[in-house]
């Protein structure tokens, strides 16, 4: 695997010096998941032009969609690249934003010559994300072969190929839940985990993309569920909350009990995909969490509705 620190990157020799410091604790992670396809882990500059050029960059090298994503509010610190060759060869590439890298490296710092107790003390909330996407190169690899595509939700028009684009949905969606585990299970992310876990996704049910058109309503339930995986991939790490599902806490609180049903059947999906993960005959093995993310998209459609004419 190549490592490569974008030469038009701020702060390139800092960004450049840390990559001895967090390398060899990365390479460990790879080497425990037998991830044979990651052949570039690239460091780039954080500003968002610079970022997607070398998103573009790196999707043409390794053959994989581009999926630009033009969301700021939820803009990526990081993506995962997949592509397949004229062969039919796998080929992955990892990119960082240089801010979240000197963050996680700042952690790594605050680590050395701590004692165990202090360890459990400290937060991982950037390296965590860098693992995270490590995650997903680990689980494009183990569902190599499965016909669904990952491209992003947002870059489907709904009204062409509907059942194919929720199979999509659900694919991205376990992609984000079996990332999230790999990233909970390998650093001490636990405390900040679950405290930025449940704010992100009350935050999101009650504040993004409310219009009643087909894309608004895709994204806003993409984001929603995208959260819920989140949160169930952190609580499911944690051995004193392990037998709480992720939707009771929506319980605690009147403004959410109506996605209570909904969250519900969602976890029993991915409770069942994971059962024969990653041993997934096809695309097929998803149609569970499909059928859920529609019924989850017809609610979402009478919600709004009502809320446009209604106010409630």
């Amino acid at each position: 695997m190549e490592w490569i620190v974008e030469k038009n990157c701020s702060n390139y020799q800092h960004v450049e010096g840390f990559i001895p410091l967090i390398k060899p604790i990365l390479e460990l992670q790879i080497e425990k998941a037998a991830l044979s396809t990651l052949e570039y882990f690239v460091i780039t500059d954080s500003e968002d032009a610079q970022y997607c050029n070398s998103v573009k960059k790196f999707a043409a090298i390794v053959g994989a969609e581009e999926d630009i994503t033009q969301d700021e509010q939820y803009s990526s610190v990081g993506k995962t690249l997949n592509g397949i060759d004229k062969a039919g060869k796998q080929h992955q590439a990892i990119l960082i934003r240089s801010w979240i890298w000197e963050k996680a490296a700042e952690e790594i710092v605050n680590l050395i010559g701590k004692e165990d107790a202090e360890k459990e003390t400290l937060i991982f909330r950037y390296f965590s994300k860098v693992l995270h996407e490590i995650g997903h190169a680990i689980d494009n690899e183990k569902l190599f072969g499965i016909s669904c595509s990952t491209d992003e939700v947002t870059q489907h028009d709904p009204k062409d190929g509907l059942h194919d684009c929720y199979k999509q949905i659900a694919l991205s969606l376990w992609g984000e839940y079996a990332a999230e585990s790999f990233a909970c299970k390998s650093a001490i992310t636990r405390r900040h985990s679950l405290i930025d876990s449940e704010h992100n996704l009350f935050d999101c049910i009650e504040t993004y993309s409310m219009g009643t058109d087909n894309r608004s309503l895709f994204e806003r339930v993409y984001r929603i569920l995208y959260f819920f995986m989140l949160r169930i991939a952190v609580l499911r790490q944690h051995a004193n909350v392990a037998k709480e599902k992720s939707y009771d806490y929506l319980r605690q609180d009147p403004r959410f009990s109506e996605y209570r049903p909904l969250l519900s059947k969602v976890e029993l999906a991915i409770e069942n995909l994971e059962r024969d993960y990653p041993e997934w005959k096809s695309c097929d093995r998803l149609n569970e969490l499909t059928n859920q993310i529609k019924r989850f998209l017809f609610f979402e459609r009478g919600r709004q509705m009502r809320i446009k004419w209604f106010g409630k």
